[in-house]
């Protein structure tokens, strides 16, 4: 049994030791930003000065755990971002898929197109509209997480 205790004591001890000599978590080291410069790729939210991703954007929200286990003046807003992010990828998908449906209406009808055709234009046209609307309140709600989550760092400039 006693030795059992040393060999815990030999690893714990190093552990210990690590995780009382890691940095404090700085402004400068810790705070998140949007980074969305690069036309190439798409925007990803970094931390730090040196611009360590935590998540990137995508066709789905990204999942952040910093925000997501944050307390409820961050969270809180980060969960109604990724609400609205996946409404919005939702609505694109509607508004994409009805109008690729228009040919084939078009095509179908022998007397031109058909109401079903101008139907289907003015949903995606609708579809489309709301998903850009529910997107910008979206990225709203992730600049709120990211500026309460800022916030509460020690040294806030």
């Amino acid at each position: 049994m006693t030795r059992y205790a040393a060999l815990a004591w030999f690893v714990l001890l190093p552990l210990a030791a690590e995780a009382q000599t890691s940095p404090p978590c700085t402004y400068d080291r810790c705070a998140l930003r949007i980074e969305d410069a690069n036309p190439e790729f798409p925007a990803r939210v970094v931390q730090g000065v040196e611009g360590r991703p935590v998540g990137s954007f995508g066709l789905f929200s990204p999942s952040i755990s910093l925000l997501a286990a944050g307390p409820d003046s961050v969270r809180i807003p980060y969960e109604q971002f990724r609400s609205r992010q996946r409404t919005m990828t939702v609505l694109g998908v509607l508004s994409v898929a009805s109008l690729a449906a228009v040919p084939f209406f078009v095509h179908m009808s022998s007397r031109g197109p058909g109401s079903t055709a101008y139907y289907l234009l003015g949903s995606s046209a609708v579809f489309g509209v709301s998903a850009l609307v529910v997107g910008g309140g979206a990225r709203s709600k992730l600049d709120e997480a990211i500026a309460r989550y800022n916030d509460r760092l020690p040294d806030r400039r």
